[in-house]
């Protein structure tokens, strides 16, 4: 009789474990499914809405790692994931050219679009005191669509924000005095960080083209950058380096990279690169093309 009420026992624990071990995991899953989750078109924008929302939201960056952004297309799966999106961050100014496709469609799905770059140049995030006012966009927007969770966002931001001011501060003390004030650049990035700390970029293409340069262009960098004794070039790891080395031969210079941060190549994520290690690689690769006094 005691051997049954022990067997009887066993029985009634284990099923008991059973149970609760079915509710533990059934609330995990209900939490993990409750977060908010976003999409976002680019590595910045990922970058700003992970550091806001922490743990409380399932960030999606649509372009995949070591990809070129300007020439992504929403495969079906990336639609279906947008769909399930509360909200989708992109830049706009014809940076993402397929929501001129799918915008509308999106729009049906009672996904919210917010865009955060002006209408003049994409490459925001690059100047950090613009990187500041695309912060608050998303920041505000999420604290319009996940109240619970606004002060955790806020508090959030805030650390964000405050490395940002810091990251601009740096670039101005850095790029203070430099004795060169022009820059060639193969890909038309640096308008912003130009316009903001003072130098002249000379691009060899328009903000949102990637293809080859035509002898008469490539002729043109070149003779320009002999006349401005401008004896470097800043070409992007996502890019082809053969229009950089092709100049810097000429002018008997030297490539420098400079990363947009577009997106991350595979060489930065295996060495755990963010957002603000590599503008301070940039920052100190501006110093070396313009020949900026350290201060």
């Amino acid at each position: 009789m005691q051997k049954m009420l022990l067997k009887i026992l066993a029985i009634f624990s284990a099923i008991m474990l059973i149970i609760l071990s079915w509710l533990f995991f059934n609330q995990e899953n209900q939490v993990i499914n409750s977060k908010l989750q976003i999409s976002v078109s680019s590595y910045p924008l990922y970058f700003f809405a992970k550091n806001i929302t922490g743990d409380q939201a399932t960030i999606i960056n649509l372009s995949k790692a070591g990809t070129d952004p300007h020439d992504y297309e929403p495969s079906s799966g990336d639609l279906k994931q947008i769909a399930n999106s509360k909200l989708l961050i992109v830049n706009g100014n014809k940076f993402e050219t397929w929501l001129n496709k799918f915008g509308e469609l999106i729009s049906q799905e009672n996904t919210t679009i917010i865009k955060v770059a002006p209408e003049s140049d994409p490459h925001t995030w690059l100047d950090p005191n613009l990187a500041i006012k695309q912060v608050e966009l998303i920041n505000a927007k999420l604290q319009e669509l996940d109240p619970v969770n606004a002060t955790i966002y806020q508090n959030n931001a805030n650390q964000l924000l405050n490395k940002l001011i810091e990251l601009d501060q740096d670039f101005q003390k850095t790029l203070q005095k430099c004795q060169n004030t022009q820059v060639i650049s193969t890909h038309n990035a640096l308008g912003y960080l130009a316009a903001r700390y003072h130098f002249q970029q000379i691009t060899i293409e328009d903000q949102n083209s990637h293809g080859d340069l035509s002898p008469t262009t490539l002729a043109r960098i070149i003779e320009t950058a002999k006349q401005n004794k401008i004896q470097t070039v800043l070409s992007e790891p996502l890019e082809n380096q053969k229009a950089a080395a092709t100049i810097a031969e000429e002018i008997d210079g030297e490539v420098l990279a400079f990363d947009p941060i577009e997106n991350l190549a595979p060489d930065k994520i295996q060495r755990n690169a963010d957002y603000f290690s590599l503008q301070k690689e940039n920052l100190a690769t501006l110093q070396k093309a313009l020949n900026c006094q350290a201060q």
